[in-house]
Formats: C-alpha cells, structure tokens, sequence
C-alpha cells in the first residue's frame, strides 16, 4: 500500500510522504501489524513500527499473523459445514422414516472431519511455528537488513527502465533525525 501512496517517481515528493506517513502514524491510536515472517525484512514496514515506536506508544501495537486469516476461514467453512449436515439431518429429514439417512449424514460429516481436521491442524501447527519466531525477530531485527523495491531492483524500474529514487536514503534520514540525540549521531546508534 506504501508503494501506492507515497510518490516513487520524485524524490522531494517521496521524502515529503514519508514525513506524511509519520504525521497519519502520529494521529493514530493503534498499531495493527498484519504479520507474517517476512514482515521485519521490508524497510517500510520496519519504518512504520519505528514512526510508532517514536511516539513512545509500544503498548498500543497490536499484531495479527496474515496466516491467521485462512485457518479462521477453514475453521469457519467446517462448523458451517457441520452445522448444516446436523441441521438437515434433524430437521429437514425428520418425515424420512428411515433410519440410514441419518446415518448417512453422520458418515459425511465424520469423512467431511477426516479431511477438514487434518488440514486446520497441519495449518494451525504451521502458523504457531511462525509465530514463535516472532519474539526472535522483534528482539534481532536491523532496518540495515531489511529489503525495499528500489535497492531491490538496482534503482531502475524493471518496466520502463527509468531512475528510481531511493527509499532507504529517506528512511534512514528520519531514522537518524529522531533515533539520534541531537539528529547527527553516529549512523549506528539509529539504525
């Protein structure tokens, strides 16, 4: 969304709208970090924690695995699924005299579990192993590591080939300007 927002193609503009995008972090209340592994490796998103962060407001961070979504959607999808199947079986068949219906639908959702089940699990082990690294990646992350488009792609655009300006050099400048005690500290000390 950053890419859409701030201006790539100027580097004043850029600049201004990263300065823009801490004054719109500023007003906010909260934090919400969609996450995912890879969250703490892209420069904007290290920069929107440090904007927030600056603001001295940590406990108002909130953080939601990306991961999260699609265990939530399969568990859904399976009680709704479970839900029906007992529903028909209960109500919608109840002038069905005989009696394999309902065990018919017992069989469905006991095989629709069999492979529903498995599925949540394998995913749901997958997200908790993520999210473990969590802690690790809060306590170790450097914006000297992290990835952005421009660096990325040697500053020039993969499409037309044209000059693109360089995000880090902007990050790194408001980085310094609010991480270091008088704006001109060592690199090191803000980064």
């Amino acid at each position: 969304m950053d890419k859409l927002c701030i201006a790539q193609h100027d580097e004043r503009l850029k600049e201004a709208g990263i300065l823009g995008l801490a004054a719109f972090l500023k007003c906010s209340k909260r934090l919400t970090i969609l996450w995912s592994p890879r969250y703490f490796a892209r420069l904007w998103c290290t920069f929107e924690v440090a904007t927030f962060l600056n603001q001295g407001q940590a406990e108002r961070i909130d953080i939601i695995p990306v991961g999260m979504s699609l265990l939530l959607i399969l568990l859904a999808l399976h009680m709704k699924f479970q839900a029906m199947s007992i529903h028909w079986s209960l109500h919608v068949q109840q002038f069905d005299v005989a009696e394999s219906s309902f065990f018919d639908n017992l069989l469905v959702i006991f095989l629709e579990s069999l492979l529903m089940l498995p599925l949540i699990l394998y995913i749901g082990i997958g997200l908790m192993k993520e999210v473990d690294e969590l802690p690790e990646q809060l306590h170790t992350f450097q914006v000297r590591k992290t990835k952005c488009f421009c660096c990325t792609s040697k500053h020039q655009h993969p499409d037309t080939g044209a000059k693109l300006p360089c995000d880090r050099r902007a990050v790194y400048k408001q980085l310094r300007d609010w991480y270091s005690k008088d704006g001109k500290g060592k690199k090191k000390a803000a980064l």
